[in-house]
């Protein structure tokens, strides 16, 4: 549920000064390999994967900065009030709303206009503040029964986890600060679990308000269990998705308190009002003003006024994902539960964050009508077809589930296996951790991007960076790019484009091969041609597909420019194809996936890094010197 840019160099500096013995570390191109070869597709959090010890130590690392940042902002929160329920009252009703507020047929046309226009009522607070509270959703017994569920279904899925039986990915979705804290995924199927949804889409407004914006055909896009145990640290200041100008909401969220969350409990703060451009833009900008005044980031933290989710037992809080929040550290000796799910918009494809659900729950495309037209069949006792049929699909999943193999580090570079892993997930794309950056004259290639495959692409050259790239996975990458002539009215110069690059020795192009491991990278503008990926934000909005940015066109060749290049994502092995038209094809899917992805989240807030904004006299600590140079820093 959460992604962070933090302050980099100094995790390096602590890597390599306290962490690494000698005898046993890691170059950074040998973690950048195993972080691409042990990574699976569907992390794509700011986080290693590789299995060695080295490894989790730098993770622990980065985690130790993100605490810190975390307690900064604790400093910086001055304005905070706790969240209030507001109370709509709705004609007809003589209720505000919230767990049996239903006091006729259920059927009636009265009750489901008074329902609607509650929901509507809601959802105009909820647009305009970003957050919103509402009381009884669930009742005391079942909010306890719920949590009793849950407690039991985690520990014997750690039980599982532990005996090697299934993978962590299966049970729990990914999420930093990982100490004393779980993101359990939930399956339907459980009685109780059928109730809680009933109770709370449909008996109480939160149904209705979500509804009212995206309509019933929303997606549920999570159903999880976020679990906070005593000790559990502050998270940093974050939202789940970014904001895309010209583009609605994106997910609305409702956390539901399984006990009353207290002071102590670690509950989550939000930052009302905070789900538009000028808020994030604010919170991108992480450079101090001139005389080491706060960023813009942080005069935004210390001066927006803040919530706290203190809930009561069984009431919620519903967010935009666009809203800035985060969660407190629990001090208690109590571990809070908050159970959820989120409501995807229609017309959005991927979102821009992994979703916390199980696989065959995000494969089937649970409209938010259709599953409450089940939990109402439910209500009558007829039954739950819908969520009988999904639960069966997740039993015999789950007897099919064999135990954890253990993965080969040392895999030919091919990447088959990575491409496997990637064709079960939802997207197909990966971070990769180091990233590599690098910064360098453009040079002249081999003439065949523009030529012959009408796919023009900047290249570096491979003798200037040989080192970087001796251990580097052979494949596709996106990252952001920008070539430098700081004086120069030229389009497409001295601003972040997003870049789909090449490494490798081009196998298709047979008996032309590269006789060196290259980087050429292809800037994408908004002509450039790409395949529709089918995770993408304008999955139903018609037309062509077309690139997000403000970048028309990049005038005139750059050769003899320097370029800044950093690489962020992966998408795909290199791999040699039958024939020109195949490989066209796959390289306009690139374009497309890596235009998606460099949308999304983090990797949308890299482009504000100093490397990308403002790194005209940057110089890598890799290697190399003023004209040409790289490194690989921990992300």
């Amino acid at each position: 549920m959460m992604f962070n840019i933090i302050g980099k160099k100094a995790v390096c500096l602590l890597i390599l000064v306290e962490v690494i013995p000698a005898d046993s570390f890691l170059t950074p191109q040998q973690l950048h390999r195993n972080a691409i070869i042990n990574q699976p597709s569907y992390i794509t959090c700011t986080r290693l994967m590789a299995g060695s010890d080295v490894s989790n130590l730098l993770y622990q690392e980065q985690e130790k900065l993100i605490v810190k940042r975390g307690e900064l902002e604790e400093e910086f929160v001055s304005v905070v009030k706790p969240l209030k329920a507001t109370v709509i009252k709705v004609r007809g009703t003589g209720k505000a709303g919230g767990f049996g507020k239903v006091s006729g047929g259920s059927g009636s046309s009265n009750n489901k206009a008074s329902s609607k226009a509650e929901g509507n009522a809601h959802a105009k607070i909820l647009k305009k503040e970003g957050v919103l509270r509402i009381d009884n959703v669930l009742s005391a017994d079942t909010a306890d029964s719920v949590r009793e569920h849950l407690y039991n279904l985690r520990y014997q899925s750690e039980k599982e986890v532990k005996e090697g039986k299934i993978q962590p990915i299966q049970r729990f979705a990914d999420v930093l600060l990982k100490q004393n804290r779980c993101d359990l995924t939930i399956p339907l199927g459980a009685e109780i679990i059928s109730e809680a949804l009933e109770e709370s889409l449909c008996k109480s407004p939160v149904g209705s308000t979500i509804a009212s914006v995206f309509g019933d055909d929303a997606i549920l896009h999570e159903l999880s269990c976020l679990m906070s145990d005593s000790g559990s640290q502050r998270q940093n200041v974050h939202p789940d998705t970014p904001f895309i100008d010209g583009k609605g909401p994106v997910l609305y969220t409702c956390f539901i308190a399984l006990q009353d969350v207290t002071l102590d409990m670690g509950p989550t703060t939000w930052f009302p009002r905070t789900h538009n451009k000028e808020s994030h833009d604010a919170f991108m900008d992480t450079y101090e003003s001139e005389g080491g005044g706060d960023s813009p980031k942080d005069k935004l933290i210390k001066t927006k006024p803040a919530v706290l989710g203190t809930l009561s037992k069984g009431s919620c809080a519903i967010f935009d994902s666009r809203t800035l929040h985060c969660g407190t550290a629990n001090r208690s000796d109590l571990s809070r539960a908050l159970f959820y799910f989120s409501f995807k918009n229609p017309n959005v494809g991927y979102p821009g964050n992994p979703a916390s659900i199980r696989r065959e729950l995000a494969s089937a495309n649970i409209s938010l009508g259709a599953l409450m037209e089940d939990l109402q069949s439910f209500r009558k006792g007829k039954g739950t077809p819908l969520i009988d049929r999904l639960g069966s699909q997740m039993q015999n999943k789950k007897d099919e589930e064999q135990p954890v193999e253990e993965f080969d580090s040392d895999a030919e570079d091919d990447g088959g296996d990575v491409e496997q892993r990637e064709s079960d997930d939802c997207h197909p794309w990966t971070s990769v951790n180091p990233i590599l950056r690098l910064r360098g004259p453009v040079a002249s290639g081999y003439g065949r991007g523009g030529k012959k495959l009408g796919v023009p692409t900047a290249n570096l050259p491979a003798s200037l960076f040989s080192s970087a790239l001796e251990d580097i996975t052979n494949g596709v990458y996106f990252g952001w790019a920008v070539i430098e002539q700081p004086h120069s009215k030229k389009g497409g110069r001295n601003i972040p484009v997003k870049a789909v690059v090449n490494v490798g020795y081009s196998p298709t192009f047979e008996g032309e091969e590269n006789k060196e491991k290259i980087v050429e990278a292809h800037l994408i503008t908004k002509s450039s041609p790409m395949e529709k990926p089918s995770i993408a934000f304008d999955d139903k909005d018609g037309g062509d597909y077309q690139v997000n940015n403000d970048i028309d066109e990049i005038e005139g060749d750059f050769y003899d420019e320097t370029m800044r290049l950093q690489l962020i994502g992966y998408l795909r092995p290199e791999q040699k194809f039958d024939a020109f038209p195949d490989l066209i094809a796959q390289i306009h899917q690139d374009i497309g996936n890596a235009n998606e992805a460099l949308d999304s989240m983090p990797y949308v807030f890299s482009k504000e890094e100093e490397f990308v904004k403002d790194g005209v006299d940057w110089v890598g600590s890799g290697g190399g010197d003023g004209s040409a140079s790289w490194e690989y820093e921990l992300w």
